[in-house]
């Protein structure tokens, strides 16, 4: 018996190149120059074994059994070759596997297409923040925009207490895209710089807020440079017949907030509608520290809102939606007077004028009206007599 096992083993070739071999040698060759191509990957088609030419073009490499086989060869500067092994080859023979040049066509077009879609933020690659239904809810930001005062990588631009230009990556106004449940609110024709669009969404019908920061150009166009932002608003849901309503206000003392919703909803199997109608009246913000009212800093507003689903077929639904703001007599920032200070007045020389008496000179050059208490002693001076002097009357009330 152990002679038997002798002589079968001496009769299995240890390296080989056809059907029997333990493994499979040939080169690859270039068919212009003849040479051999080195880094080519060579696979048994349709299963793991791969090996890569050296810089020769040789492999080796391992059969894994004894039938027959297809070679597939891929090299990123040559056509994918696929050379099948069949018992008909001599086993001693080396495969000599030749490769044709893939073509280079500078014509051809790279097409990149964006899906949208709904997807958990963490499986994003997108720089993301969500302002979500808490913070709408709370009812403790006056308008949309103010919902997106603390929300990282956002910085809000305000021009008064109803309005808010939200900068994305330091862009805003027409270079970043502002969506209401996927319907652009504004596009690259707008006006360049600050606007107010998002203040045009009541916050009382937003459900979320969803920020996109950095480039948005491959899903929406090139209005989205600095980031997108795409406000979701509270809608309807098909199914079981039911319906309901919600109902809060809100009131700050000392005049400054009287507001009051109403929210009402219906929903069925094939049609369902919500809707909401919100009055609000600011008064003038209250400044701390005794400094009194901000006037003019109030101003009145109303909004509505509706929307509407009517499932068509199982695979469309059509969406509805409906929104209103109004705004009346918003002053800007730069109307409001400075608590208990006059107006500044530049003027040429004299004596002050009886807005705020008393008044002090400042070096012979600016007069400042209102009490000396506390003032530094060189602030103190009395008038001088230059040649000329100029007096800025910026006194107390």
């Amino acid at each position: 018996m152990t002679g038997i096992l002798l002589l079968l083993a001496g009769t299995v070739p240890l390296v080989g190149t056809a059907l029997g071999a333990t493994s499979i040698t040939g080169t690859v060759v270039d068919p212009g120059t003849g040479q051999g191509v080195p880094q080519a990957r060579v696979q048994v088609c349709d299963a793991t074994v791969a090996v890569s030419t050296d810089a020769a073009g040789v492999f080796e490499l391992t059969r894994p059994d004894s039938g027959a086989l297809s070679l597939c060869v891929t090299h990123p500067d040559y056509v994918r070759l696929r050379f099948d092994v069949t018992p008909s080859m001599a086993p001693e023979a080396p495969l000599q596997l030749r490769l044709q040049r893939a073509e280079v066509r500078l014509h051809e077009e790279l097409v990149v297409l964006g899906r949208r879609g709904t997807a958990p933020s963490f499986t994003t690659a997108r720089a993301l923040t969500v302002v979500g239904e808490g913070v709408m809810d709370s009812g403790l930001s006056r308008t949309t925009p103010e919902a997106l005062a603390a929300a990282e990588g956002v910085w809000l631009q305000k021009t008064n207490h109803g309005g808010g230009s939200p900068f994305v990556r330091g862009l805003t106004g027409n270079q970043v895209l502002i969506l209401l449940d996927g319907i652009p609110l504004n596009n690259a024709t707008y006006r360049y710089g600050p606007n107010q669009y998002l203040a045009t969404i009541d916050p009382a019908s937003v459900e979320h807020i969803e920020v996109a920061r950095g480039l948005g150009s491959v899903l929406y166009g090139s209005d989205a440079l600095g980031g997108v932002i795409n406000v979701v608003s509270k809608g309807p849901a098909l199914g079981g017949t039911r319906f309901g309503g919600v109902a809060h206000s809100k009131w700050i003392s000392s005049g400054m907030e009287k507001s009051a919703h109403l929210d009402l909803f219906a929903s069925g199997s094939r049609a369902a509608v919500r809707g909401g109608l919100s009055l609000r009246d600011f008064g003038d913000l209250r400044a701390g520290g005794g400094l009194g009212f901000q006037r003019p800093s109030g101003y009145g507003e109303w909004a509505g809102h509706a929307r509407a689903l009517l499932r068509l077929s199982d695979q469309h639904v059509l969406n509805l939606a409906f929104q209103h703001v109004r705004q009346d007599d918003v002053p800007r920032y730069d109307q409001v007077a400075p608590a208990r200070l006059c107006p500044l007045q530049l003027r040429p020389a004299g004596p002050p004028v009886g807005l705020c008496p008393p008044a002090i000179v400042v070096s012979g050059v600016l007069a400042q009206l209102g009490p000396v208490d506390g003032l530094p002693e060189p602030l103190r001076r009395a008038p001088g007599t230059p040649a000329q002097r100029v007096h800025l009357a910026a006194g107390r009330a």
